[in-house]
């Protein structure tokens, strides 16, 4: 997807600069690309840690602690992201059963673009539910989960390979 919108997005300059082209689609259809690559990466991006780690804070408390706080961080992102997702749906759902289209010159058909948002969303949920497990087991059992080592969006909390 991105080699995809890295082309047209060049081919658009190209055109554009030699030969004073300007398609319509391409600014339009670059914003929906945004929108596919940030919500259908954020699931990956929790499971690979590549989130910001500050841990200014956190570097102070035991391991133990940031444990804790990783399961109670987890868990309230958990429950913002089923709010969003159920958001998401309702909106998917307007834009499918009102017929809505962009404003913009290519007169899109907005719900294909709108149902990526509940998607990702809903990976990023699964996500979450196998993060708060894995550090709800590491709390419990005082070791490391099984399948990675766990870090946190608010620093390093756990222990690392």
């Amino acid at each position: 997807l991105l080699v995809v919108w890295v082309i047209l997005i060049l081919v658009y300059v190209v055109g554009r600069l030699f030969f004073q082209v300007k398609w319509l689609f391409v600014p339009e259809f670059t914003e929906y690309f945004m929108v596919c690559v940030v919500f259908l990466s954020l699931a990956y991006t929790l499971r690979s840690r590549g989130h910001i780690n500050i841990d200014i804070v956190l570097r102070r408390f035991s391991k133990r602690v940031n444990i804790i706080l990783a399961a109670i961080t987890a868990f309230l992102s958990l429950l913002i992201t089923c709010y969003l997702v159920e958001r998401g749906i309702d909106w998917f759902l307007y834009a499918f059963s009102s017929h809505m289209y962009s404003m913009g010159p290519m007169h899109t058909l907005l719900w294909p673009v709108f149902i990526i948002v509940p998607i990702g969303l809903t990976m990023l949920a699964l996500e979450l539910v196998l993060h708060i497990y894995r550090t709800v087991v590491q709390a419990v059992r005082g070791e490391r989960a099984k399948s990675e080592n766990l870090e946190w969006l608010g620093g390093k909390l756990l222990i690392t390979k």
